[in-house]
């Protein structure tokens, strides 16, 4: 099973809950445009986030995280006899 049908799957079991707590009367619309407005914004917020931590590092690199180095002890090691 992929993650692709592992996602549809949780989609759809969210949106029939969705639906069934809808029919019978738990959720109003005044809830779903909430939810719905709060989960686009954190979604926006996490997404200007990556964007600019990607874009940061790309800029200058080895500013936010240390630049990589190399284990030098473990090169080569399973090469040795």
């Amino acid at each position: 099973m992929s993650k692709a049908s592992i996602w549809i799957g949780v989609l759809i079991v969210a949106a029939a809950a969705v639906a069934g707590a809808w029919k019978l009367g738990y959720v109003t619309p005044d809830q779903m445009v909430y939810i719905t407005k709060m989960v686009a914004g954190w979604t926006g917020w996490t997404a200007l986030v990556a964007v600019a931590y990607a874009g940061i590092e790309r800029l200058f690199p080895g500013v936010l995280c240390p630049p990589r180095t190399d284990d030098p002890d473990s090169a080569g090691s399973a090469q040795q006899p």
